[in-house]
């Protein structure tokens, strides 16, 4: 049985590997709450899934407008 040419690619299995750490990583701690407190009266409590999904689609998001700028940035010196 051969394994496909893709399968192969470092580049997959590192992502696969994450991908199911972060399936772990949220699936384990569906049920504990992180409570923030901005002032002594003020606190707000979340589960601590909600928390990580948030943090990853903002790393996400941040990362494709960070590569857009720097696109950006690249393509305005090439024309000059």
């Amino acid at each position: 049985m051969t394994v496909p040419k893709f399968a192969k690619n470092p580049r997959l299995i590192i992502g696969v590997l994450v991908g199911l750490w972060l399936a772990y990583l949220i699936d384990a701690n569906l049920d504990q709450a992180v409570v923030i407190a901005l002032l002594p009266w003020v606190k707000f409590q979340f589960r601590l899934s909600l928390v990580i999904v948030v943090c990853i689609v903002f790393g996400a998001l941040a990362t494709l407008f960070i590569q857009y700028l720097w696109r950006k940035r690249h393509a305005s010196k090439a024309s000059e």
